[in-house]
């Protein structure tokens, strides 16, 4: 059953986007209960991130209504969010922002991915009650002690303004879920914006001056720098990425040029590069001035079934590593 995801949507984005938003998207068999279940609240944040993803990125928003057009729904495999430890002191340090959220949701931390040649680490956040139907969540976090002394007093200057939007009265609503597994209607209607509010920038607007000092050491700290906690990507779950892969190239959408395997050879990745977006910087009359930079984009995944028959959940750091290069830079 889905009429408390469907309730909760509706009250976050009223009944005609709610409904489109439902039939985008395959759903997990909930049970039929009254109160909201965490998998229930889970997935539907899910699908207000994607809906947030969708309205920044017109090539996912192409993609998404394709799919719908020939009656096909998307899987939602996984979204990705960045973070910063070492600075952004307004907030929990790294993934510890984001934790704080998906644990009472039913997450929990599975694996962890060194991602060297970013200098930064990978953690998965998979769903205890639906570890297969509910997206996972690829947190990564950038560590600025591993850079020299330039970039950190640039990143101290840009995240540690960072601002915690989370109300004490969400604060308590997530305490009752992580005990009781659930909340009423009415509770997870109120703590849905509230999550929400916990994926954008949510530090102060950025120095140009500042932001070209962090893109000159890293392309994943300029974007946090001008993107915040939003999603970076979500990834549909589809049968073949290969195919997909192909069928892009023949269209001349701009995909990633080669599919990334895993070391076991059974989890394939590819995306589309990120577009530009328009984002305010300050310059050095602190005036806001329009600038053209990566913004999120959409990826592609397959999954094989394990000899238990499981599917295979994991991810790849060198995979990741190759997708995170499609916020380099935009075309």
């Amino acid at each position: 059953m889905l009429s408390n995801c469907n309730a909760m949507l509706c009250a976050c984005l009223g009944e005609r986007d709610a409904n489109n938003l439902m039939a985008m998207v395959e759903h997990p068999a909930f049970s039929d209960d009254a109160a909201c279940q965490r998998g229930e609240i889970a997935h539907s944040l899910n699908l207000l991130l994607l809906a947030d993803l969708l309205e920044r990125v017109p090539l996912a928003a192409m993609y998404v209504a394709e799919r719908c057009a020939a009656g096909e729904r998307l899987f939602l495999d996984h979204g990705a969010v960045r973070s910063i430890v070492g600075a952004a002191v307004g907030l929990p340090a790294g993934r510890r922002h984001f934790a704080r959220l998906l644990e009472p949701l039913g997450y929990y931390q599975n694996s962890v991915y060194p991602l060297k040649r970013l200098k930064m680490t990978g953690y998965s956040y998979t769903h205890r009650d639906y570890p297969e139907e509910i997206g996972q969540f690829f947190v990564s976090e950038l560590d600025i002690c591993q850079f020299d002394s330039t970039f950190q007093a640039a990143a101290h200057a840009v995240f540690d303004s960072a601002c915690d939007p989370l109300s004490e009265g969400s604060r308590q609503l997530l305490n009752k879920l992580s005990v009781n597994n659930s909340l009423t209607l009415s509770e997870a209607q109120r703590l849905l914006p509230q999550l929400m509010a916990c994926f954008r920038r949510l530090h102060a607007l950025p120095g140009r001056t500042h932001y070209e000092t962090l893109k000159m050491y890293s392309a994943e700290a300029a974007w946090i720098a001008t993107e915040g906690s939003a999603y970076n990507h979500v990834t549909d779950r589809i049968d073949s990425v290969d195919a997909f892969s192909d069928l892009a190239h023949k269209r001349g959408l701009p995909i990633k040029e080669k599919v990334e395997v895993s070391a076991q050879g059974s989890v394939r990745q590819t995306a589309f590069r990120a577009a530009n977006v328009m984002r305010p910087l300050l310059n050095d009359d602190g005036l806001a001035e329009l600038v053209p930079v990566p913004g999120a984009f959409f990826e592609f995944i397959s999954r094989d079934r394990l000899a238990d028959g499981s599917l295979d959940l994991r991810f790849d750091a060198s995979n990741a590593q190759g997708i995170f290069k499609m916020t380099d830079s935009a075309a």
